[in-house]
C-alpha cells in the first residue's frame, strides 16, 4: 500500500513539473497550418499589417505569438568572519580575518509576446519589452522544434515560438530572396 501510495505521489510530481514546464516553453500558434505549410515549401507570402513603421520598401511577411527569455547573472560576495569579537566602550571589534566568497544568482525573466518578421527586420513585441534586429546583423540560426537561437553579430537571441523551422525556413527564403534582387553585375 505505501509503494503504492508513494509511485502515486511520484507520477502526480513529475507531472506537474512537465506541465510547468510546459507553461514556459510551449507557445499556441496564431498562424493557420495553410499559411505555414505555404512557407515550408518555399513561399514568401505577404501580410498587410498597418499597425507597423514601414522602413523603405519593407514588407511583413510573419506575425507569430513568441516568448523571449532574458537571463541575467548577478555576482554577489559575501563575508564570513572567523574568531573572537570584543566590545571596547560600546564598539565592537574583531580580531581575527574575514574571508569572502562569491556566489552567482541567476534570474529568467519572460516576456510574452509576438515576432514580427518582415523583409529587412525581426521585430519582438510585449507589453514590456520591443527591439528589433536588422536581418543583416544575424550569422547564424539555430532552429529547434519549439524555439530558435539567432546568433547576431553581437551576442545572441532565444525565442520560444510554435515551430522553429518555420520561422527558420522563412528567415531562409527572405535572405535568399534579397541576394537574388540586390544582385549585382
Amino acid at each position: 500500500m505505501t509503494l503504492i501510495l508513494s509511485i502515486i505521489i511520484a507520477i502526480i510530481i513529475v507531472c506537474y513539473d512537465q506541465k510547468k514546464e510546459k507553461q514556459n516553453k510551449n507557445v499556441c500558434s496564431i498562424v493557420s497550418p495553410d499559411y505555414t505549410s505555404y512557407i515550408t515549401n518555399g513561399g514568401l507570402p505577404v501580410i498587410d499589417y498597418n499597425h507597423l513603421n514601414y522602413l523603405p520598401g519593407e514588407k511583413c511577411h510573419l506575425i507569430e505569438a513568441a516568448n523571449y527569455f532574458v537571463t541575467t547573472k548577478n555576482k554577489k560576495y559575501y563575508r564570513t568572519y572567523s574568531g573572537e569579537t570584543t566590545y571596547k566602550k560600546n564598539k565592537r571589534y574583531r580580531t581575527s580575518d574575514t574571508t569572502s566568497y562569491s556566489v552567482t544568482d541567476t534570474s529568467t525573466t519572460v516576456y510574452k509576446g509576438r515576432i514580427i518578421i518582415t523583409n529587412k527586420r525581426i521585430i519582438f513585441s510585449s507589453n514590456d519589452e520591443f527591439f528589433c534586429i536588422p536581418l543583416s546583423n544575424i550569422v547564424t540560426y539555430v532552429p529547434y522544434s519549439n524555439a530558435i537561437t539567432l546568433n547576431l553579430k553581437k551576442g545572441h537571441k532565444s525565442f520560444y515560438v510554435p515551430n522553429g523551422y518555420v520561422i527558420a525556413t522563412l528567415i531562409y527564403n527572405i535572405l535568399n530572396e534579397n541576394k537574388r534582387f540586390n544582385f549585382k553585375k
